[in-house]
């Protein structure tokens, strides 16, 4: 049974928790990786097409293989990992990767921050039929909840997203960034008791 429930498959109603008196149905770690997935796929191609429109007006049509391509041949046998690095720094490589991922997760946070707010729920997790909800009160988290959800997600993914495999062991699925902003991810219709 226990393996059964690691997976997903599993009679719904033992796993379940009341909020507020109301009995909720958790949803299970395939269910939320999916959703996940969609989410990446969906999302990401916006914040990435926006990303690439703030490069463009950064560094017109400068591709960041360009930038490597124009690196000084200065790859003979001899120089180390660490002379390359520097020479990828001094080269701006390294600047327009930090670019990249500041500007990703400025444009990433706030959408995925009120997609919770909002619905309670990213696309993804709507076509799961799971939403995201306030693990005391049942409720739609807060913008607080919301933040600290998404900022959790960071530890939620180091080292090797193992954060995210809390949520087979926690007693109401819960990973790190979860438990961080007291928030418990549930299908969508809760099962009044």
């Amino acid at each position: 049974m226990e393996l059964a429930r690691l997976v997903g498959i599993h009679n719904n109603y033992d796993n379940t928790v009341t909020i507020d008196g109301k009995k909720y149905i958790l949803a299970t770690l395939h269910r939320r990786m999916i959703a996940a997935i969609i989410d990446t796929v969906c999302i990401g191609m916006v914040v990435g097409l926006c990303v690439d429109y703030v490069q463009y007006l950064i560094y017109g049509n400068v591709t960041g293989l360009d930038m490597i391509a124009n690196i000084d041949a200065s790859t003979k046998p001899g120089y180390s990992i660490l002379d390359m690095l520097h020479l990828l720094y001094v080269h701006g490589v390294f600047t327009r990767l930090l670019m990249v991922l500041i500007s990703s997760l400025m444009l990433f946070g706030p959408v995925i921050i009120t997609f919770w707010r909002l619905a309670g729920a990213t696309p993804g997790k709507l076509l799961t039929k799971c939403m995201i909800v306030d693990a005391r009160t049942g409720q739609i988290p807060s913008v607080k909840q919301c933040v600290v959800r998404f900022l959790g997600y960071t530890i939620s993914t180091a080292p090797a997203c193992l954060g995210f495999m809390t949520a087979l062991v926690t007693q109401k699925n819960q990973a790190i960034h979860d438990m961080l902003a007291g928030t418990v991810v549930v299908l969508k219709n809760p099962v009044y008791s």
